[in-house]
């Protein structure tokens, strides 16, 4: 989607806009869909449900792309004859109808392709290592994609399951990785280990772990913020009934609760009266409440790499009280730049907001600049500029010989 919607969406273009601010040439290449922003290269996109007239012949269309879309294949064609590329970036491409069917096309005109990792679709038919009822799920590891489908591990059903397992051995086969990649950039360095761990044979394409990035500004002055900040996707694997069972045992905390999605209204249900729900906020707005946050919250479940919310708020000074599990664990120091609690645990919560709270004024200031101190020194965006800059160069050079 060439819109805002999650973390990855964000990362795509926010990549792209930093590539774009030093001079070189920009291709998107995307879906037709409602929402989407303006832009010139539309032209290439790829038609979805949005676009295409309704009816059980534009679903089986849909199905169909799943596992090869030739209307993709077609195009990206077009977008290499027209445009000419260096180096093509990948950000998600399965389950979307876009396909992995285009990396034939980028291979057969000897352009290398380069896929971040923003989850771990390589390994899990799902990408989130995590099961239909929440739980941190491995069983797959990697190549018995069955596993999924008899879980039905997927919240659309056993059916979407079964399609997705089926997806992931018909990609694996047709389109290996090691094969049809050339360069991989993961996101943290648990998420590489994740990767190697259960697909080996990735060790073979040059890889890169680099963090997601954010526009370092001033350090805020004002440090004085009264309530704790959650802001993200409303959705299973946030934990976000944990979060909510710990604020209920703080009642006298003030928790902000920013976002959409599927369990907005189940959280509505459920909602301390210390807790304020306001819905899905964007740019400067959302910056001034996160600015104005003594603590950001972030209670995943499942196994984040490089949560966007934790880059935002380092780099605005706020520190962090999150789930010691996958790569948080990396970015947040305890006790240093914020607080780690055990996931699902809302008691072991309760204990990082004591903590929180029975901070000096000294004490939390220094937390805060140690927190935009890290976000200086690994999310700055002229940082990540140059280490992409010198990854692309590297598997360009590579593809060459």
């Amino acid at each position: 989607m060439h819109y805002r919607r999650g973390g990855a969406d964000a990362v795509y273009l926010n990549t792209a806009e930093l590539l774009q601010q030093h001079g070189n040439e920009v291709v998107f290449f995307n879906m037709v869909k409602n929402g989407n922003l303006p832009c010139k290269d539309d032209k290439y996109w790829v038609s979805s449900l949005d676009s295409r007239p309704k009816g059980v012949k534009s679903k089986l269309i849909e199905l169909r792309n799943f596992f090869d879309n030739p209307e993709a294949a077609r195009k990206i064609e077009e977008l290499i004859i027209a445009e000419k590329p260096d180096i093509a970036h990948i950000h998600l491409f399965w389950g979307m109808g876009i396909s992995p069917s285009i990396t034939k096309v980028l291979k057969k005109y000897h352009i290398p392709l380069v896929h971040t990792a923003h989850d771990y679709h390589l390994i899990c038919p799902v990408a989130l290592l995590m099961d239909s009822k929440g739980q941190v799920c491995e069983a797959c590891k990697g190549k018995h994609f069955y596993k999924a489908a008899l879980k039905g591990c997927s919240h659309n059903g056993r059916v979407a399951t079964c399609i997705k397992a089926a997806e992931q051995y018909y990609h694996n086969w047709k389109y290996d990785p090691v094969d049809v990649l050339q360069g991989i950039i993961y996101v943290s360095t648990f998420s590489r280990n994740k990767h190697l761990e259960y697909m080996p044979s990735l060790a073979m394409v040059k890889s890169t772990v680099l963090y997601n990035f954010n526009q370092i500004g001033e350090l805020r002055q004002d440090y004085s913020g009264k309530y704790y900040l959650y802001y993200g996707r409303l959705a299973q694997e946030k934990g976000l009934f944990t979060l909510l069972d710990a604020f209920r045992q703080k009642s006298s905390l003030p928790l902000k609760i920013v976002g959409a999605g599927p369990l907005e209204n189940a959280l509505k249900q459920k909602l301390p009266a210390n807790v304020e729900m306001l819905g899905p906020k964007y740019g400067e707005e959302l910056f001034e409440l996160v600015k104005g946050a003594k603590f950001v919250c972030v209670s995943s479940e499942c196994y984040e790499n490089n949560p966007l919310t934790i880059v935002e708020a380092y780099s605005k000074g706020v520190p962090v009280i999150g789930s010691r599990l996958g790569g948080i664990t990396e970015i947040i120091r305890d006790g240093e730049t914020g607080f780690l609690f055990e996931h699902k645990n809302s008691s072991d919560l309760c204990k990082c907001l004591e903590k929180a709270e029975a901070l000096s004024e000294s004490d939390y200031n220094n937390m805060c600049r140690a927190a935009y101190s890290f976000a200086q020194e690994n999310f700055s965006s002229e940082r990540h500029y140059e280490r992409l800059m010198a990854f692309y160069n590297e598997v360009i050079s590579s593809n060459k010989h």
